[in-house]
């Protein structure tokens, strides 16, 4: 902000009487009730700092008298040290370039550096990666991933399996949230684990505002059902001691999203019912600033059901055994070493694409493509890499009745959308690019959610 409201006050071609502003909006970060707040400062000590460096620029210039050639400016940074952190340096504007330096490089060093081995261990860990050691005084999964990286094909660790996926009594969940808000989320797909039937297809809907509270009621109202319906075949397939019932999700960040909305959601039913006292007493119903309320509408069975199943995994968290959620991405890492850039192995996509392949693997491939996926976060709602592609949307269904036929009936795919759970007609605007995004974002999530469960069939329990 500040750099370029200096380079726009020294330009030559600023308009006349046009002039730039003292204030400006650093940033919009969010308060504690979730609330957009715009923090606007004074830039003098900024632009002040701006003139600094660029003052100390000139004068580098000014002694060498001339332009400095490729090889002076080479010898100026030579003597700095060189670092590259795959985890921190994509910030950088030159972190493309930094990462093309190093992967220009055949060293085994270098490879170290370009995944994201800790200095202290690559010279322990060289002989490893240029293959002419297996071991080393490090731990075993950094090992596991040097030799992955090396020859292409992630390692198995051997473990048994001790997790709940795929049982029944387990329901997969897989939202597309928002990037522009803490509880947005675009669209849901759910699938539970029948201990009888054949497990159920995918159910998936959209909403056209991710950020309603209309669409956290129809979550909650979709979670609910789903989750009544477990507890029901986990009693009727034993009804002295019914199993549990476990949600699996493709992150911990999904995990947060459903406690947080269920949080809110359970602050405004306890206004609710304070708000209904005061009506029944004859007290009108007043919020803590004192002014009128209006009292919502009450929590469905099922929503109420929801709400109670997240919270209990929000109060649940400290003990080892009880845990409500799966972290199916966890799961995986248990049992697979992925090869390439360390930090790429926390993606649940990055994960499967290991474990799933049959041939040796360019990890840098591997990389780059799962960072150009239309459903890599930061990426889902970008309307110029959304297009016009109808099939997009089959599959997705209203929560006011299930589409059995694979996709919306009785209207153009281009022209529906969700919003609060019911299926509407939709008008030209964002709310179908929205849509799209929030369809593409939940079936690839669901794809790699049903890889990533599949990758685990072969796997011994205990």
């Amino acid at each position: 902000m500040a750099l370029g409201a200096e380079s726009v006050e020294e330009w030559s071609k600023l308009p006349e009487g046009m002039t730039v502003h003292l204030w400006g909006a650093l940033a919009v970060p969010r308060n504690a009730f979730l609330q957009p707040m715009a923090v606007v400062e004074r830039l003098d000590d900024h632009r002040a700092e701006v003139r600094v460096r660029a003052q100390e620029r000139q004068q580098l210039v000014g002694e060498a008298g001339r332009d400095l050639s490729e090889d002076e400016l080479k010898a100026y940074v030579d003597h700095l040290e060189k670092t590259f952190n795959p985890a921190t340096c994509p910030t950088c504007n030159l972190f493309e370039y930094c990462r093309g330096q190093i992967r220009s490089m055949s060293d085994p060093v270098a490879l170290l550096t370009e995944i994201g081995i800790p200095p202290e261990q690559r010279p322990a860990l060289s002989m490893v990666a240029a293959g002419e050691a297996e071991t080393a005084d490090v731990p075993d999964s950094t090992i596991g991933a040097v030799v992955a990286t090396r020859d292409g094909q992630a390692v198995w660790t051997g473990q048994r399996r001790t997790d709940p996926v795929g049982l029944p009594g387990t329901v997969f969940l897989v939202p597309a949230k928002s990037d522009a808000a803490a509880l947005g989320c675009y669209g849901i797909g759910v699938r539970r684990v029948d201990s009888v039937k054949d497990t159920p297809s995918w159910e998936l809907s959209i909403f056209e505002d991710g950020q309603s509270m209309s669409t956290r009621l129809a979550i909650m109202e979709l979670l609910g059902r789903v989750v009544a319906e477990a507890m029901a075949d986990q009693a009727a397939a034993n009804p002295t001691a019914p199993g549990p019932v476990q949600v699996v999700l493709p992150d911990t960040a999904s995990g947060d999203l459903l406690v947080s909305m269920a949080d809110s959601l359970a602050g405004t039913e306890i206004s609710r019912l304070r708000w209904q006292r005061d009506l029944e007493v004859g007290r009108p119903p007043l919020t803590f600033d004192g002014e009128p309320a209006t009292v919502p509408e009450a929590l469905t069975e099922h929503q109420r059901l929801a709400v109670s199943f997240l919270l209990d995994r929000d109060r649940g968290r400290a003990m080892v055994l009880r845990e409500s959620f799966v972290d199916l991405r966890a799961v995986l890492r248990r049992h697979v070493v992925p090869g390439g850039v360390l930090n790429d192995a926390g993606r649940l996509d990055y994960i499967v694409a290991w474990a799933e392949a049959a041939d040796p693997l360019d990890h840098r491939a591997v990389s780059d493509a799962v960072a150009s996926e239309l459903h890599t976060p930061g990426r889902a709602t970008l309307q110029h890499r959304l297009g016009q592609d109808p099939p997009v949307l089959a599959g997705f269904t209203s929560q006011a009745g299930r589409n059995t036929s694979g996709g919306l009936q009785g209207t153009d795919p281009r022209r529906t959308r969700v919003q609060g759970g019911h299926r509407r007609p939709g008008r030209s605007g964002t709310g179908k690019f929205a849509s799209l995004a929030a369809a593409r974002g939940v079936s690839g999530h669901r794809g790699r959610c049903t890889a990533g469960v599949e990758a685990t069939h072969g796997l011994p329990r205990l």
